[in-house]
């Protein structure tokens, strides 16, 4: 699984953490950064 799939994942399972308004897409992007160094191992 890339990182695009994964944010398109996300963004399917979790609509609401990806609102501009909220400051948790910043929590979730780092998630994505981390999985995506792991990925790349």
């Amino acid at each position: 699984m890339g990182r695009e799939e994964f944010r398109l994942l996300l963004i399917l399972l979790f609509p609401d953490l990806f609102n501009p308004e909220n400051f948790t897409f910043n929590i979730i992007e780092t998630l994505i950064y981390t999985i995506d160094l792991f990925l790349r191992r």
